[in-house]
C-alpha cells in the first residue's frame, strides 16, 4: 500500500499526483504534500477517484520494434490459425500496427496492437468478425502488477485535452487513471496520455465519452 507521504496533489482541482511532479499537469498549480482531500469523500459523493502517473521506461520494449512506445502492446483478440492473415491485412489497411504473440490457452493465435491504436484495432474487429461483444473482453494486461491491472484504456488524447474529458468522466462517477509520458515527450506538442477505467466501467466511460465502435 502507498502511504499519503508518498502522494503529493494539486489544491486548486484536487488532481493526486506520484512525488515525482511539483506542478499540476491540468491547471499549472504548485502541488502540495499528501494525498488529494478529493480521495477521501465519502460514498454520498458521486465524483470519480483520480490518479496521475508517468510511465516508465521499459527496455525491453525494444525488441518490440514499432510497438516500442510508452506502453505495452495489448491482446487484442485470440482467434484461430486460419484467419490470422487476414486480419492482419485488414489492420494493415487502416494502417494499424499489429503482430502475431503467443499461443493462446485455446489454441488460438494472439493479436497483438499498441494501446495508442486500441479504439480503431476494436472498430476494425467489429467489422470483421461482426461481433461488438469482443470488445468488451478487451482491457490491459492482467499480469501487470500494480493497480492499472483491472483497468481498461477507454481513450488516449493530447495533454491539453486531458482534463476536459477525465472531468467528464469523473462527474459520471468513474474512477480515472491518467498515465503519462516522461517529462521530455511532455515538451511535444504531439504528446499523449492514455485514460484509463476500471474494466466494469469501459461501456459507461465510452457512453461519457461519446466514442462509438
Amino acid at each position: 500500500m502507498t502511504t499519503a507521504g508518498s502522494y503529493s496533489h494539486c489544491p486548486n482541482c484536487l488532481a493526486e499526483y506520484g512525488t515525482w511532479s511539483t506542478t499540476c499537469l491540468d491547471c499549472g498549480t504548485a502541488l502540495v504534500p499528501g494525498p488529494s482531500p478529493a480521495q477521501e469523500e465519502t460514498e454520498e459523493v458521486a465524483s470519480g477517484r483520480l490518479e496521475v502517473v508517468e510511465r516508465g521506461g521499459d527496455p525491453a520494449a525494444g525488441s518490440l520494434g514499432r510497438f516500442a512506445l510508452e506502453e505495452e502492446p495489448i491482446v487484442l483478440i485470440s482467434m484461430i490459425e486460419e484467419d490470422v492473415d487476414a486480419f492482419l491485412a485488414a489492420l494493415d489497411e487502416e494502417e494499424i500496427g499489429a503482430q502475431r504473440g503467443e499461443t493462446a490457452d485455446d489454441g488460438g493465435v494472439e493479436i497483438v496492437v499498441h494501446a495508442s491504436n486500441l479504439i480503431d484495432a476494436q472498430a476494425v474487429l467489429v467489422e470483421f468478425t461482426g461481433d461488438v461483444r469482443l470488445v468488451d473482453d478487451i482491457a490491459v494486461d492482467p499480469d501487470q502488477d500494480g493497480p492499472a491491472s483491472d483497468m481498461a484504456v477507454v481513450t488516449w488524447t493530447r495533454l491539453q485535452d486531458v482534463g476536459v474529458q477525465v472531468n467528464r468522466l469523473r462527474e459520471g462517477g468513474v474512477d480515472v487513471r491518467i498515465e503519462l509520458p516522461d517529462e521530455a515527450a511532455r515538451a511535444s506538442s504531439a504528446a499523449q496520455a492514455a485514460i484509463l477505467v476500471p474494466v466494469e466501467e469501459l461501456d459507461l466511460s465510452r457512453e461519457i465519452l461519446g466514442i462509438e465502435l
